[in-house]
């Protein structure tokens, strides 16, 4: 398991972390003073650059995931000042999206005075001498967006009564954070999936309410398991309303989202991944029109859990003349929100991709708008959604 841990040979492997806790378990249950010692070492070198990918479960002959261990962890140390901000967020998540959107334009406003670099080389070194306090600003961090879907596509209710419909649910990321100042792209997102999803001949659905929907998966990875069941029963109430009980596919854009989605829904309704959609529908109405030369692709974990790898890879082949899948990169490690609050891990898991993509490749693809962050900070070329390069590289058949 441990080549697929982003934290292996810089804090922690998976083992590490099982067999370390299982010292302090030891050392708490004979009363030993230096146990104490041993937990607040294992705050950050095993729960804070954990990045929960899950990655080694996968891997594991038994399918240990230490990820399960990790958010266990975390949810007993929330204090009950965590838990009360927890439940606050998830019952107003609508202001905490827009207090996220707030932040980035700060980082934004700044980025416009002093430019890419300078904001670059300050981020870093507040982050620095904050002791991490403060979250890292960088060149490639998100200016903010609020997306508001035109009112008579929401539940159903849209102009064009005969074409398929379809229920697109874009993320909390892509509903608050936009391109980058330094990407040569403007567009954000839900606009670019709306679009290609139209192109293909489908009537975008969102459901009502959009902007205080979330699938949980934040509050379950920072311990909070509670506020994350919470608002994956919102959101399935809200899908089962706009679907009509399953009866048209439902379209997440950002993959960990996706898997928890299909986790918590089980079969009870039509989940996909935006790139399980794309390659299993969407390619097939639409022709190519040209095609990028060279492209990198980024396999999230989430994807990776969901088998999806083969269908992104499939994708960008019918797009791209070469496809570039770094051997030596698995989970980025940016993990949510972890590239701006712990970004030597988001570092270290990808210290061998820049020079491991060769010159001829300046654009790069994957199905997380977090995880996009980060491989772009550390590969020195832009990552967009795989949506990006499909909408830019293929039309409607009858365009052709």
């Amino acid at each position: 398991c441990e080549p697929l841990c982003p934290s292996a040979g810089f804090t922690l492997s998976p083992r590490q972390r099982i067999t370390s806790w299982r010292e302090i378990s030891r050392l708490a249950a004979e009363g030993e003073t230096d146990q104490k010692k041993l937990e607040e070492a294992f705050d950050y070198q095993g729960l804070d650059t954990c990045a929960a990918c899950g990655l080694c479960a996968t891997a594991c002959p038994v399918g240990i995931g230490t990820d399960v261990l990790t958010r266990e962890l975390r949810a007993r140390k929330q204090s009950g000042f965590g838990a009360f901000v927890g439940k606050a967020a998830a019952n107003h998540f609508g202001t905490t999206l827009s207090v996220a959107r707030t932040g980035l334009a700060g980082g934004a406003m700044m980025q416009k005075i002093l430019g890419p670099e300078t904001t670059d080389k300050l981020g870093k070194t507040l982050h620095h001498y904050s002791g991490q306090r403060l979250p890292l600003m960088t060149r490639n961090q998100p200016v903010p967006y609020s997306f508001k879907p035109q009112r008579q596509r929401v539940n159903g209710q849209a102009k064009e009564e005969s074409a398929q419909k379809v229920v697109y649910i874009p993320s909390c990321s892509a509903r608050s954070m936009g391109p980058s100042l330094v990407d040569e792209e403007k567009e954000s997102l839900p606009v670019i999936v709306e679009r290609l999803l139209q192109k293909a001949g489908f009537e975008v659905l969102y459901p009502g309410y959009l902007s205080e929907l979330c699938c949980g998966q934040p509050f379950d990875s920072k311990g909070l398991p509670e506020q994350g069941r919470h608002k994956a029963e919102e959101m399935a109430e809200a899908l089962r309303a706009t679907s009509e009980e399953g009866r048209y596919a439902i379209i997440m854009d950002t993959s960990p989202c996706s898997y928890k989605l299909k986790e918590a829904l089980g079969e009870d309704l039509p989940v996909y991944d935006l790139a399980e959609f794309i390659h299993d529908t969407v390619l097939d109405r639409l022709e190519v029109k040209d095609k990028s030369p060279s492209v990198a692709l980024h396999v999230t974990c989430s994807s990776r859990k969901m088998g999806l790898e083969a269908k992104l890879k499939a994708i960008v082949e019918t797009v791209a003349d070469e496809v570039i899948m770094p051997a030596d990169v698995s989970c980025c490690g940016f993990a949510g929100d972890k590239g701006f609050t712990t970004p030597e891990l988001n570092q270290h898991a990808l210290r061998k991709l820049q020079k491991a993509l060769p010159a001829s490749c300046q654009e790069g693809v994957s199905n997380s708008r977090t995880c996009e962050i980060g491989l772009s900070q550390e590969s020195g070329i832009p990552y967009r959604s795989i949506a990006h390069l499909v909408d830019r590289h293929m039309v409607a058949k009858e365009e052709v």
